[in-house]
């Protein structure tokens, strides 16, 4: 049977001391500072920015997804975390806005986690529970973020918040509290799909629990559950073969005893390794000392959590107190081991690496724990009050100066380091000035961006949707959209990017560490130089018109031959999607005979846009006896279906190629 440690109620009298709310605003005041601390140096990688960017699709096209970004372990997320975005994303119309919303509500977990704790021990106990969870770095870098889970914090602060009277059998309206649990549990699994796991932990403790749960507001907020997770799962229905693929990817896994998965939930409370993993390139070279200082934390940390689970095994005393009569294990114990335990356990048979971010499924219970510890370490000194509160703000004070010096350096690192992943990931104030500076205001509807990485990154920093295509081969292909067209290019310093075929307006913005981001902005007279030899247009069959071509280094009998050559996209075929045509060029010799072929590159149909003109570079080597006059004939072959377009000539005929003109070999 399970006894109580204790019988809190929601409410304290010493909670109303002056001093004591003093102290909690001051956890909560620290908490903020910590997470909005080098704002602007957050990291913002393609992750963070998928939310921002099904937010910028929803205000400006009306999309209203069900499911989400998908994951690297299992099937697409939910889409609820976007939706949560679309109100700061219209108010500010940049990525920063979200941040700020998820902070703020990161920050109340750190309350929400207070008042879970001073329902389970004393003010001392739930102050040190606060103050934990306000300063551990990894909990602060989790809780300044815009991917999916970056609520995560929050909601599971909340629903822990929530269902605790409950299971304790201390509320007020326990009916209407289980119902707004519950609310909270599916809003937690509509956000982040391992949110769904947090089912595990709630789940039994209602079964541990259940002569107090009121089963029919149960029964009512787990319909809704079901109705709601009904919708995301007809989402990955519609995605059947997609969603079937990534389950049996998943399950060919092979599984084995891991210890990831407790090691990270404990350093979700004593910041282990913080500094060994973040901040290592920091101007200031001091991650070393950092590290032993930290390692003296964790320690100290580690310490205070193992008597608190020691603590919660230990029986207490019984208590009528609104819990009813118990013996045996303390169900405040029950409750935070499982929740802590149950998510560990969970992640502990597994076939692939297990993150922290995972196991911020058990925040607040970790915390709790380790402050009921240490609140037991310091009445077992005996000392006085104020000795023991010198001695609490002592060890308060390094622990927040140790953590606090960890998160700047990380701060330092990416700004010192803005480029280290080109453009996948930029700090939050560079990517939004870059954008602004090298793509600033409106732009036309067919004015796209050639750039090698997602849209939505681009689409986020700028606050607005335009077309990004992933197509920047320039040595083989330039896209010029009717009204002109911008490439986006990183540059690492010393290694200059391919510009696209000119002429073409270059603009540099420089990084710190001596990388650049470079636009080339693409006129529609590029396409003049590439079509001086054309005699006319000429329609094929699959919705490309060729333009014509030059030559750009001469036929030379054992050497190299380099011709441009322009095609316009005039209609999209539906089939397009499938279709990788590529440009090339056959070599005919004053025999008639065919002595060489080039290709150039293809550009898949699903990126083909109507009204661009692609400028395709051929190359072509000549055999060391070829002899002239050459003949050329141009053409499309898609050779992965193993299909080649047909043209029709000016004088109305049907052709596999294009005649080209008699070219004199070079001297």
């Amino acid at each position: 049977m399970l006894t109580a440690m204790r019988a809190p109620t929601d409410r304290h009298p010493s909670d109303a001391a002056p001093a004591h709310r003093w102290l909690l605003l001051g956890v909560v005041l620290l908490a903020a500072i910590f997470r909005l601390q080098n704002l602007f140096a957050i990291e913002h990688n393609v992750d963070h920015a998928y939310p921002v960017w099904q937010a910028l699709m929803t205000l400006d096209r009306g999309f209203l997804p069900i499911t989400a970004q998908g994951t690297s372990v299992l099937f697409a997320n939910p889409a609820l975390t976007g939706y949560l975005f679309v109100l700061p994303v219209a108010l500010t119309r940049s990525p920063v806005g979200p941040y700020v919303l998820v902070i703020a509500l990161n920050t109340l977990a750190v309350w929400l986690a207070y008042r879970a704790a001073r329902q389970l021990g004393s003010p001392r106990a739930a102050l040190i529970a606060a103050f934990l969870l306000a300063v551990n770095p990894w909990a602060v870098e989790y809780s300044r973020t815009t991917w999916v889970q970056a609520l995560m914090p929050f909601f599971a602060c909340l629903v822990f918040w929530l269902w605790l009277p409950v299971w304790l059998g201390t509320a007020r309206r326990p009916a209407r509290r289980t119902l707004i649990a519950m609310l909270a549990v599916a809003a937690m699994a509509q956000t982040y799909l391992l949110g769904f796991a947090i089912l595990a932990p709630v789940g039994l403790l209602a079964l541990v629990f259940h002569r107090r749960i009121p089963w029919k507001a149960l029964a009512l907020g787990a319909a809704l559950f079901a109705a709601i997770t009904a919708l995301y799962a007809a989402g990955l229905i519609n995605q059947g073969d997609q969603t079937l693929a990534r389950i049996q990817e998943f399950a060919g896994g092979q599984s084995r005893l891991s210890g990831e998965a407790l090691s990270h939930a404990a350093r979700l409370v004593t910041g282990r390794d913080y500094a060994a993993a973040r901040g290592l390139d920091a101007p200031i070279q001091d991650a070393a000392a950092r590290q032993a200082l930290s390692e003296v934390v964790n320690v100290v940390l580690a310490l205070a959590l193992v008597v608190g689970v020691a603590k919660a095994l230990i029986p207490g005393p019984s208590s009528a107190e609104g819990r009813g009569k118990y013996t045996g294990l303390n169900p405040d114990g029950v409750i935070l081991l499982v929740w802590f335990t149950l998510p560990v356990a969970l992640m502990s048979y597994v076939s692939r690496p297990v993150h922290p971010f995972y196991l911020l499924l058990t925040l607040p219970a970790g915390h709790v724990l380790a402050g009921l510890g240490g609140d037991a370490a310091l009445q077992l000194t005996r000392a006085r009050r104020w000795a023991s509160v010198g001695m609490l703000a002592a060890c308060g004070a390094l622990i927040a100066l140790i953590a606090g010096l960890n998160v700047w350096r990380y701060a330092e690192e990416t700004l010192a380091q803005p480029g280290a992943h080109g453009l996948t990931a930029l700090p939050l104030g560079v990517g939004v000035d870059m954008l602004a500076t090298l793509l600033p205001g409106p732009r036309a509807p067919d004015q796209a961006v050639y750039a090698d990485i997602e849209d939505w990154i681009l689409n986020s920093f700028a606050g607005r949707l335009f077309p990004v295509i992933r197509d920047t081969n320039t040595a083989h292909t330039t896209t010029i959209p009717a009204s002109g067209g911008v490439y986006l290019f990183f540059a690492a310093p010393g290694a200059p990017p391919q510009p696209p075929r000119g002429p073409a307006d270059e603009m540099r913005y420089a990084l710190a560490d001596g990388s650049a981001v470079i636009r080339f902005t693409v006129a529609v007279r590029a396409i003049e130089r590439c079509t001086g030899s054309a005699p006319t247009a000429i329609q094929s069959d699959v919705g490309i018109r060729f333009l014509g071509y030059r030559i750009e280094q001469p036929l030379v009998a054992g050497r190299e031959a380099v011709l441009c050559t322009a095609w316009r996209v005039e209609s999209l075929p539906p089939g397009r999607f499938e279709w990788l045509y590529a440009p090339f060029v056959h070599v005919f010799d004053a025999s008639g005979a065919r002595v060489a072929i080039g290709d150039g590159a293809s550009t898949p149909g699903a990126l083909w846009r109507q009204g661009d003109v692609q400028l395709k570079t051929i190359r072509v080597t000549l055999p060391g006896d070829a002899a002239g006059p050459f003949t050329l004939r141009f053409g499309l072959y898609d050779g992965v279906h193993g299909h080649g377009a047909t043209f029709t000539l000016p004088d109305g005929g049907q052709s596999p190629d294009i005649p080209g003109d008699v070219v004199a070999p070079a001297p």
